[in-house]
């Protein structure tokens, strides 16, 4: 398209103006549908978390740190939950946006507190529960981590190795189509396992800064505390770093007692929820070629 100053007439003039109002309009809708989605995101889960909490009967069931941690991840979002007047508070919004990546992976709902709570209770923590996990599962969230992978250059393949994403579709797969009646732990948490293991090992060699970093959580640490964007805090690289250890030491214990079909997908679901979390929160132009 022509500049404006190589424009000799007003029509001309007027057809650029209307050209760059509707490629503006369209890039701030992006922007704004993405806001949307993200804060209804974070009601949706908040909504979950405040019915789930409601149900535990005082201050003693979960440690002072948990309780400390909940309390953190959701303050973000409420320091940045006033009116905003102009168009450059949609930046703010969007970096308090990038907060909900940390909203899945510290989530206190799960299926092994529902026994532990007062019998009374426990119908509606049940009902929480498989609300919370349907979500997750309508919440397309291969597709957001395919965004991710996109975004964050991850998309090839070294060699003859299969893909995240392939990965990620096997896990999903061998749960919703077993090869026998029962979910093996293994046919899921294994492909699930090799995908974060292979976000890993891609990301590592991307890192401005060379280092050596041992075991999941200590890759994660280094890649977060030289490629995150800077609204993500260290205590929401501290949770990451811990929701990395899982798949490796579920599947370990899944080998000495045997999963329950709801805790295979429990486990599968907090594995995609942290694979989104962990890339979304990564800043692309930190990153080396």
């Amino acid at each position: 398209m022509l500049k404006e100053d190589n424009l000799s007439n007003k029509k001309d003039k007027l057809l650029h103006k209307l050209s760059d109002v509707q490629r503006a309009a369209q890039e701030y809708t992006t922007k704004g549908r993405g806001i949307i989605e993200q804060w209804q995101t974070a009601a949706d889960l908040a909504a979950f978390n405040e019915d789930f909490i409601r149900l535990i009967p005082d201050d003693s069931f979960f440690s002072p740190k948990q309780w400390d941690n909940q309390i953190a991840t959701w303050n973000v979002f409420s320091e940045h939950a006033g009116p905003f007047s102009v168009l450059d508070e949609i930046q703010k919004l969007l970096i308090s946006a990038v907060s909900s990546a940390s909203l899945g992976t510290s989530s206190v709902i799960s299926s092994e507190y529902i026994p532990l709570l007062p019998k009374l209770s426990q119908e509606a923590a049940r009902k929480t529960y498989e609300g919370y996990e349907q979500f997750l599962e309508q919440s397309k969230l291969i597709e957001k981590i395919e965004i991710e992978i996109s975004r964050l250059g991850l998309a090839t393949t070294i060699g003859e190795s299969e893909s995240i994403l392939s990965l990620l579709l096997q896990c999903k797969q061998a749960y919703q189509v077993p090869s026998r009646e029962v979910v093996s732990p293994s046919a899921v948490l294994i492909p699930l396992r090799e995908a974060i293991n292979r976000t890993l090992a891609n990301l590592l060699p991307k890192r401005p800064r060379q280092e050596e970093a041992k075991a999941p959580q200590g890759k994660v640490n280094s890649i977060c505390a030289q490629c995150c964007k800077p609204t993500i805090d260290k205590r929401q690289i501290t949770q990451l770093a811990q929701e990395a250890r899982d798949p490796n030491n579920k599947l370990s214990e899944s080998k000495q007692c045997p999963m329950t079909r709801e805790q295979v997908r429990e486990l599968m679901n907090r594995g995609f929820v942290f694979l989104h979390s962990f890339l979304s929160a990564l800043d692309e132009t930190k990153m080396r070629n």
